[in-house]
């Protein structure tokens, strides 16, 4: 009877353990940052925030 193999890993998780890695923190911090600028950006709260000229 052959040994049995312990599951390996899903993609999802190799995924999030690639982004969570210490030396990617600050580009994963930096592209959340901009994306949340961006959104922010884009929606009507900014247009309700400008002066209207």
């Amino acid at each position: 009877m052959a040994p049995k193999q312990a599951p390996s890993e899903s993609v999802i998780t190799k995924v999030i353990s690639t982004f969570v890695a210490p030396e990617k923190v600050s580009v994963v911090w930096s592209l959340t940052f901009f994306a949340a600028g961006v959104a922010l950006i884009a929606s009507p709260l900014m247009d309700a925030m400008s002066p209207q000229l």
